[in-house]
């Protein structure tokens, strides 16, 4: 069993890692200002997309990312696209609600448009090879080689992912609460605006350092 030491350690870096702003705060937040439930799914779908590296770190595919760089590079390039592609869409809403004089919210807070929040937040993640990469790279530091090491990487995943779905709730009530009670009107535009530029341009430093780097 691994000791309590290490879990310790373990979970003290993964909460780290969760504090720490990335597109994964954009992705959520821009979900949250829709309706705290589309923030929820979009969490959800988050957190679906880490345990989709986990079953992948299990079964041994992540060492081939870690090992080939074309792999890496290129699952990162999608991941960038897609940020892109996330962060533009969600300016062109903005701007296209405002010409149309529309409420960017309706009476229940939530957008007037089909979209998945939990694919939206899925994808965010299985496209983020540095989260593939954490699985090959941290965990086996808190392994022990005399105990079967799927197991010892199964029980620290899970406790990732279970300080990560308790961090996102807490995350999600404090983004809604912090829009509900301080920004109105132009300030949540000004907010949303900000956060899907965060996205477009996250996404383009991702492309140009993977490209041109």
């Amino acid at each position: 069993m691994i000791s309590f030491e290490l879990i310790s350690i373990f979970v003290l870096l993964a909460l780290l890692s969760y504090l720490t702003p990335g597109p994964d705060w954009a992705v959520i937040s821009k979900g949250v200002f829709k309706s705290k439930r589309e923030g929820m799914i979009t969490a959800f779908g988050v957190q679906s997309g880490l345990f989709f590296h986990l079953v992948l770190g299990s079964l041994g595919a992540t060492v081939i990312l870690a090992t080939s760089k074309t792999a890496f590079n290129i699952l990162q390039i999608i991941g960038a696209v897609y940020l892109v592609y996330l962060g533009s869409s969600g300016l062109r809403e903005i701007y296209r609600n405002k010409n149309q004089q529309q409420s960017v919210i309706n009476s229940q807070g939530i957008i007037k448009q089909k979209r998945n929040p939990f694919l939206i937040g899925l994808f965010a993640n299985v496209l983020n090879p540095k989260v593939a990469i954490f699985f090959i790279s941290i965990l086996p530091q808190f392994i022990n080689p005399a105990l079967p090491p799927l197991r010892q990487i199964i029980i620290l995943g899970i406790i990732d992912i279970v300080i990560g779905v308790l961090w996102w709730v807490i995350f999600v009530y404090s983004i809604f609460y912090i829009q509900n009670i301080f920004l109105k009107g132009n300030s949540q535009v000004i907010i949303e605006s900000i956060t899907n530029i965060f996205l477009l341009l996250f996404g383009v430093v991702m492309f140009v350092g993977t490209v041109f780097i």
